[in-house]
């Protein structure tokens, strides 16, 4: 038995409030993305200094490389979404204004990333080399995806989606 997926991609004609609810869902996931970057970024930090410290004060190696690994960096998309979870009423207040598969499509995003850049190092992953993630920036191409909840095709002319509603 296989299983079937099926995707759609809609060209969009939203008028000017819809317009900014899209790009609102954009600049969510955006933020998730970076929110998510620097959160690894600062564990990976927290840990080399573990690692450093240990060394110093005369451990050996291999002792403080296990040190380092005390310390948790969300590298999945589960372990994002649990930090972000916990993490999202003090850090993005405006939140709930968005549907949470704005930030959903951040944090896989950057999970992937993370994934293919890992992969690359370690020499599993076919092409070029790829380096880590960088910063997603305001006018860069604006994209969110939506997988769950409530979308999908209304008639031959209009889609919906979580928290926006029908677009033409």
């Amino acid at each position: 038995m296989t299983a079937t997926f099926q995707a759609f991609r809609f060209e969009l004609d939203p008028n000017n409030a819809v317009r900014s609810a899209l790009a609102g869902h954009a600049g969510a996931a955006r933020f998730a993305f970076n929110w998510g970057r620097a959160l690894v970024v600062a564990r990976l930090a927290q840990a080399g200094r573990l690692a450093e410290r240990a060394l110093a004060e005369g451990a050996s190696a291999r002792e403080a490389e296990a040190l380092a690994r005390t310390v948790v960096v969300p590298w999945t998309l589960p372990a994002l979404r649990k930090e972000w979870n916990q993490a999202k009423h003090a850090v993005a207040p405006w939140w709930a204004q968005n549907s949470k598969e704005a930030y959903n499509s951040g944090l896989d995003g950057l999970a992937r990333a993370l994934d293919g850049w890992s992969k690359s190092r370690r020499g599993e992953r076919h092409g070029p080399t790829v380096g880590f993630p960088r910063r997603k920036r305001h006018h860069a191409r604006r994209s969110f995806r939506v997988t769950t909840g409530a979308f999908g095709v209304v008639d031959g002319r209009h889609v919906r989606l979580p928290r926006i509603g029908v677009i033409r």
